[in-house]
């Protein structure tokens, strides 16, 4: 459901994007050659592979201990109307900005319960401005919140 309130209160993903990725050469790289993020984050084995310490490991803790999947946020998307499957830089982007929001848990370091999704969705408010994502950080923040009052 977060994704029909992310798409309902969004007008796409911002060219803002596009245009801050443009501004440096490796975001350009990016945009030129598109690697496959998701296909990078589903290959446990070769995450596996990776030293211990580095974020693809740490990744691939993460996702294990939580016992997820990166394929459930694009199922979810898909759902939600998010599909993102079209050729644009913006599309491209959306796709890798959904792909990566598992990531920003294990770099950030807030954890996959409540507060740490709310809080991994306030960090990526900040980076895209995007009106459903700060609606859902708001609220999921309300409700926080009245938790934590009403608990003492």
């Amino acid at each position: 459901e977060v994704f029909k309130l992310i798409d309902a209160l969004s007008s796409g993903p911002s060219p803002r994007l596009v245009e801050k990725m443009n501004a440096s050469r490796t975001g350009q790289r990016i945009l030129s050659e598109r690697p496959d993020l998701l296909a990078r984050l589903q290959d446990r084995a070769a995450l596996a592979k990776l030293p211990e310490g580095s974020l693809g490991r740490a990744y691939l803790a993460f996702m294990s201990t939580g016992n997820l999947n990166p394929a459930f946020l694009v199922e979810a998307s898909e759902e939600g109307g998010l599909a993102h499957g079209g050729q644009t830089d913006d599309d491209y982007l959306g796709r890798r900005m959904r792909d990566q929001h598992d990531l920003w848990h294990v770099v950030t370091g807030y954890q996959g319960d409540l507060l740490g999704e709310a809080s991994v969705l306030a960090f990526t408010f900040a980076q895209t401005w995007n009106l459903g994502i700060g609606v859902i950080v708001g609220a999921v923040g309300s409700f926080i919140s009245t938790l934590w009052y009403l608990r003492d």
